[in-house]
């Protein structure tokens, strides 16, 4: 413990919050294959990450809410936002078991530095690393949350059942290309088809297990064409929380959510292929 002096006051950073270290880093490294230079703010309402891919197919959202933090606290309550490169994140903050990763930001004293600390076992070892954060300009993004009235499948799957290594997971790797998914009322569909090879995942809504898989809503049919390479990248985050939501409608894109936490969500979103891959499915 650092003892203050009469003569120095105690620093206040702008920003304190405390997050369990293994599951931050599970978060890091899902959304570093899509983006790795990020602006992340920090509100009164918790942690928010929200920005398009490399390519700007992708949208990306994260939301951290203040009750999922063990600890969450901002300087006079006032919002901050500083930009992260996430390699360095990833290459300097390790999951050490259950314990806890503090973010400090001491914004008036060294406005370009953030800072991370970690500790182990009972608190005894800390561990401290201070990052230089980047300047990155970016548009205020919102995209409205879908009505899942309005939806043609609402999905919720066992994280496994979604998993890199899940039969829907080694289809994606069948060929790089595209994935058909359909949804009737009755069965969800997966169709991958290439000159490497192909192959098919079928969910029945009938018999599939609750505890793995629910599916509802009513259903078009439609051939909705979607990049695997994308939706493998999604697939990695399913190791952050026990459930995945799908969400689908005809010709929109496709939404899908990671929650984990209390109420904290990772949520990708992307759009149908259009052309010639799009085409065939609809025909089909």
């Amino acid at each position: 413990m650092h003892r203050v002096s009469h003569n120095q006051m105690p620093r206040i950073p702008r920003v304190k919050a405390a997050l369990n270290s293994k599951c931050f880093f599970a978060l890091v490294k899902s959304i570093i294959p899509l983006q790795q230079e990020v602006n992340v703010t920090f509100d009164l309402e918790g942690m928010e990450i929200s920005a398009l891919d490399t390519t700007n197919c992708v949208f990306i959202r994260l939301k951290i809410p203040t009750d999922s933090f063990e600890e969450y606290a901002l300087k006079d309550g006032a919002a901050t936002t500083v930009g992260w490169d996430l390699r360095v994140v990833s290459k300097n903050v390790k999951p050490i078991g259950g314990d806890t990763i503090s973010f400090q930001y001491f914004q008036d004293e060294a406005p370009n530095d953030f800072e991370f600390v970690q500790w182990t076992g009972d608190g005894g070892v800390e561990s401290r690393f201070s990052m230089k954060l980047l300047c990155i300009e970016s548009d205020t993004m919102n995209v409205p949350d879908a009505d899942d009235e309005d939806m043609d499948l609402i999905a919720n799957f066992d994280s496994h059942m979604l998993s890199t290594t899940s039969p829907i997971g080694r289809l994606m790797d069948v060929a790089s290309g595209t994935v058909q998914i359909s949804y009737d009322g009755s069965e969800m569909e997966f169709n991958v088809e290439s000159t490497s090879g192909s192959g098919k995942v079928v969910i029945n809504k009938s018999v599939t297990d609750p505890k793995l898989c629910t599916l509802s809503g009513a259903g078009s049919g439609d051939r909705m064409a979607f990049s695997t390479t994308f939706i493998s990248k999604f697939l990695q985050a399913s190791g952050i929380g026990d459930r995945v939501n799908l969400r689908m409608q005809s010709q929109n894109p496709i939404r899908i959510e990671f929650p984990f936490l209390k109420n904290a969500h990772l949520h990708f979103i992307l759009a149908p292929r259009l052309g010639e891959d799009s085409a065939s499915a609809m025909e089909s």
